[in-house]
């Protein structure tokens, strides 16, 4: 049964192409990461993939539409189907920032779906805030507490 989620909306004061361009190149993540978490991300221009709480989650870039909108689907051993937009659109209301957010569809079984389904937003909008932080220059809230 297919789940879709809008998250939030956020204001980042940078440009739509700033954003944009630290995302398109899947490599360019790898530096943004403290050392000790390094090794256990698998990174290439297309992919990536981590191990979370023992479960192995990826994601291969799939769509561009350059400056606004990068298009994501499942990669690797993932538990269920899913794609991923990030938004990146100049923000009406100030110069040279972007109005942000990410859309989630997901294919669960009935198993997942009683598991996850009730948590896709909050997760959506956790994963929202932290790439809002990140492009500030702060780590983003709880990254230390994740096992990977």
């Amino acid at each position: 049964m297919a789940e879709h989620v809008v998250g939030k909306n956020v204001f980042i004061d940078k440009q739509p192409i700033m954003l944009y361009s630290k995302f398109c190149n899947m490599q360019g993540i790898i530096d943004a990461l403290p050392e000790d978490k390094k090794e256990k991300v698998q990174i290439t221009e297309d992919s990536l993939s981590v191990k979370v709480y023992g479960m192995e989650i990826g994601v291969k870039l799939t769509e561009r539409v350059p400056f606004s909108k990068l298009g994501f689907v499942q990669y690797g051993n993932t538990p269920f189907p899913f794609n991923l937009t990030l938004h990146f659109d100049p923000a009406l209301t100030k110069d040279g920032a972007t109005d942000f957010h990410i859309e989630l569809s997901a294919e669960l079984n009935t198993m997942m779906k009683m598991m996850i389904g009730g948590k896709l937003q909050a997760a959506v909008d956790q994963l929202t805030d932290a790439i809002s932080q990140a492009a500030s220059g702060q780590m983003p809230s709880g990254f230390d507490s994740y096992v990977m």
